[in-house]
């Protein structure tokens, strides 16, 4: 082609002159003091002299340098800048991926329930791969992250490998990675994890009632962030990503109340949970140092807890039959066992709906009163004390 390759492997070799030496077509070798060699395409855009260095002489030939120029062409050509088509772009971590993935879907335009549950599988569950190349993660990283909450929490199992595998589909929708999704179900994990059907999903294994106070004495003796979050959770009853999420402007310690919004509840309504004496020194304990708005802080700024730090923090304490959500059917037992409180009265501590549409619409009212003197005889049955409530009328 008439005015390109000027320049000859044998000739190029040769020359040692200071300064630029064409080869045609905007690419140049560029000769420096004490004989340095390297390639350089040049243009002009706008009327601004631009340029991008090719490589050192010794490493790129002079074929190399002439396909690297053609593809500089190529882009203006094209109207693209041949810097950005030239330079390759830096590999893709997964968590590259997972923010990308994040801004994209919009998360502040989702509920804030929903919105935590993207930010835990991200941020808190997929930690192991963060610093993955995203097209590196293969289906036995998926399964280390996977395999310890399948059966023990399998909402949350079902949830994690969803967002994990519409993560990885977005890797792939950017040509950040050409592999096979890792997370995918049909054709990929299903082969390996037992599928979670209403069929087959076990109920949460709950520690016997007559067991936790000889557990909580040995969780007050921890100092750690999770034993408070564990022991609030279990003397509250609620479920463990309430209590995480629990953030100060949501109690009034003064009347002994934490309201929890509707949009955080699965259920869809504001839930008012009387706090007994020992949950109320928690809140109390937790707020003399605040780090952030959550009650129960995180590592990362401003974030809650991670919702594997409680069932984390029972395997080390080397407690293999229950898990932290199963604290809910022990109080539920405890309550049907040892009390006399009416199962409404029960029902209604775990946020459960009693009776037919037509009989919640006639009784609106929540309890309280009830559920709080329920809540503190749960108290002391946890500290396996008798303790001095003021008689509630």
């Amino acid at each position: 082609m008439s005015g390109l390759h000027k320049l000859t492997a044998t000739g190029a070799k040769a020359l040692t002159k200071t300064g630029r030496h064409s080869d045609g077509g905007g690419l140049y070798l560029r000769i420096q003091g004490g004989g340095r060699k390297s390639w350089l395409f040049m243009w002009k855009r706008n009327g601004v002299q631009r340029e991008i260095g090719l490589g050192s002489f010794q490493t790129v030939t002079l074929k190399a340098a002439r396909q690297k120029a053609q593809i500089a062409r190529d882009a203006l050509a094209r109207g693209d800048d041949p810097k950005v088509t030239l330079t390759p772009q830096a590999t893709k971590t997964f968590l590259d991926a997972a923010k990308a993935c994040l801004i994209a879907r919009d998360l502040d335009s989702l509920n804030p329930k929903t919105k935590r549950k993207w930010e835990r599988t991200a941020f808190e569950i997929a930690k192991p791969l963060h610093r993955k190349p995203v097209a590196d993660v293969k289906r036995e990283d998926i399964l280390k992250i996977l395999t310890p909450i399948w059966q023990a929490t399998p909402e949350t199992g079902r949830n994690v490998r969803s967002h994990l595998e519409i993560i990885f589909n977005y890797a792939k929708g950017r040509e950040w990675s050409d592999a096979e999704n890792p997370a995918l179900w049909k054709g990929g994990l299903e082969a390996v994890l037992p599928a979670l059907n209403r069929a087959n999903v076990k109920h949460h294994p709950a520690m016997p009632y007559d067991d936790v106070p000889a557990f909580i004495a040995r969780l007050r003796g921890r100092p750690a962030v999770a034993a408070r979050a564990l022991e609030f959770t279990i003397l509250t009853a609620v479920r463990t990503s309430e209590a995480l999420d629990a953030v100060i402007g949501e109690f009034d310690l003064d009347a002994g109340i934490w309201t929890i919004p509707a949009e955080r509840m699965k259920s869809g309504r504001a839930h008012t949970v009387p706090l007994s004496y020992r949950a109320i020194e928690i809140v109390k304990e937790m707020r003399s140092a605040p780090v952030s708005e959550y009650v129960f802080f995180g590592q990362r700024p401003n974030r809650p807890l991670s919702n594997m730090s409680m069932l984390m923090l029972m395997r080390r304490m080397k407690v293999e039959n229950a898990v932290p959500h199963g604290f809910r059917s022990t109080f539920r037992d405890w309550a049907g066992d040892r009390t006399q409180y009416a199962r409404e009265v029960a029902e209604a501590a775990l946020s459960h709906s009693v009776g037919d549409i037509v009989e919640r619409s006639y009784r609106r009212g929540n309890a309280l009163e009830k559920r709080r003197s329920l809540m503190r005889e749960w108290d002391k049955h946890l500290s396996n004390e008798s303790k001095s409530y003021d008689k509630v009328v």
